[in-house]
């Protein structure tokens, strides 16, 4: 699956997934990005079916999405 985000300004940025109990179970991102769109892959073989947090911290802001995974 991918995961599309867009940050204001460059600069540090992390795309983390966390499953329903709060665990992080995959970083997408976690470095320095350019402003503007960008794409993040999820690779889903490896998580169990189920209700996901896609987590987006960008610029000081901090914005959380709802993903699922159906086998």
């Amino acid at each position: 699956a991918r995961v599309a985000f867009a940050v204001p300004t460059g600069g540090r940025a992390r795309v983390s997934v966390v499953d329903v109990r709060g665990r992080e179970v995959a970083v997408l991102v976690d470095g320095v990005v350019a402003a503007g769109r960008h794409e993040a892959v999820l690779e889903s073989a490896g998580l169990a079916a189920g209700v996901y947090l896609v987590r987006v911290e960008a610029g000081g802001r901090v914005a959380t999405r709802q993903a699922a995974v159906v086998r």
